[in-house]
């Protein structure tokens, strides 16, 4: 026996007369006739849902919401989510040209997981819609003329459509097995700027600091951002990340702290943060910089030197007073009373290496030479009565 209905509700008491061994069989059908149906719920309050609106989002971003998927009948069910992107009203059907921002395609903006699957039968189980504008820059334009990317308001419908339906019914029961809701959301540029491109700082000595302020601002009306300084070698940046509310104004503190000499060069980076899903696990999300803005650091460092008091040893002694080389320009002159003179070397008294023509038409008396003299410290090494290599 086979009956078609094409009404859910009671199946009508009907009965069935066959004749079987000349003999009449009667067979009473009774029964509940069901649609196969999907119902989208709200996941908080178990409604049925008809429209998911994101909000509005940075480009780069990503937005998430749940709902649970719902199968209404007593019998399994094999569904298909697909986009109806056939006449969308937020993307243009022109090419865009070279020199103006495209978008990413409608089917990667919006994304439902899992898109596909077998629901048993009265089962829930949660999808995760994803919404994730992307702002790709022109071809053919130049950095500094290029403006930012415009808003964009996306909207469009997802079906949820019930694989194996009978072919024999109609139109209106057919359009029956879909589920239908519509998804909308906006996508809005980052509008943040720095009010310097370009600090020089002067010239700072080792330990020390200088320190500059920039500011920066959010320029949307909308939406907050959050913002981080990256660590750069040499500079120090108060605050070093935070967030700025709409039309939020906020002064960083840049410090030049050196720690080597000459002329150090460095970029600024200011990053914005946003919120990216997760491509293997669509549940948690991941914060990386959707948009940066740099600003140019110039300082320059120098060391200031300190020669330490020259020791003296009395006698020689197995022991180092004086680094090698910090000393040499130590004269007689500034040597003082206590300082032992049999521990230095008088080089005043060694004409050597002294041209006898500089000698003849010198006018400096000996005791100008003596006190200019440059005295040497035999003790400075250990040992240093012998040669410094053992060979020679």
């Amino acid at each position: 026996l086979c009956s078609i209905f094409d009404k859910p509700g009671e199946v009508p008491n009907n009965s069935k007369y066959i004749k079987a061994a000349n003999k009449t069989h009667t067979i009473r059908l009774k029964g509940k006739v069901m649609h196969r149906r999907l119902c989208l719920l709200n996941p908080k309050t178990d409604e049925e849902m008809q429209i998911l609106n994101f909000g509005s989002c940075y480009y780069g971003c990503d937005l998430t919401a749940m709902a649970v998927l719902y199968n209404d009948s007593p019998e399994s069910v094999a569904y298909s989510a697909l986009l109806d992107s056939s006449n969308p009203a937020e993307v243009e059907n022109a090419e865009p040209s070279g020199t103006e921002y495209s978008i990413n395609p409608l089917n990667s903006i919006i994304a439902v997981f899992p898109n596909q699957g077998v629901l048993n039968p009265f089962e829930k189980r949660p999808l995760f819609f994803r919404f994730s504008p992307r702002a790709y820059h022109p071809r053919q334009a130049f950095t500094n003329a290029l403006d930012l990317p415009p808003r964009r308001d996306i909207a469009a419908f997802m079906y949820f459509e019930l694989l194996g339906t009978s072919p024999g019914l109609s139109k209106i029961e057919h359009s029956k097995t879909k589920l239908e809701i519509a998804i909308a959301g906006t996508a809005l540029p980052v509008v943040f700027l720095i009010d310097q491109k370009v600090l020089t700082f002067p010239t700072t000595y080792l330990g020390q600091k200088h320190e500059k302020t920039i500011h920066i601002y959010n320029q949307s009306d909308h939406k907050t951002v959050n913002f981080r300084f990256p660590p750069v070698a040499n500079f120090a940046v108060t605050p070093a990340s935070g967030k700025l509310q709409p039309r939020e104004k906020l002064t960083i503190i840049v410090m030049f702290i050196p720690h080597q000499m000459g002329t150090i060069t460095k970029t600024l980076t200011c990053e914005i943060i946003g919120s990216m899903v997760n491509p293997d696990t669509p549940v948690y999300a991941l914060s990386k910089p959707i948009h940066s803005v740099t600003c140019e650091l110039t300082g320059k460092a120098a060391a200031i030197t300190e020669i330490p008091p020259e020791k003296f040893n009395m006698g020689l002694k197995p022991l180092i007073s004086n680094e090698v080389g910090i000393n040499i320009n130590t004269t007689l002159s500034t040597l003082r009373r206590f300082h032992p003179r049999a521990a230095v070397l008088n080089s005043v008294s060694d004409s050597t290496h002294s041209p006898l023509v500089l000698k003849r038409n010198s006018s400096e008396t000996y005791l100008d030479k003596f006190k200019k003299s440059k005295v040497a410290f035999p003790n400075d090494r250990t040992r240093s009565i012998r040669p410094f290599e053992r060979g020679d």
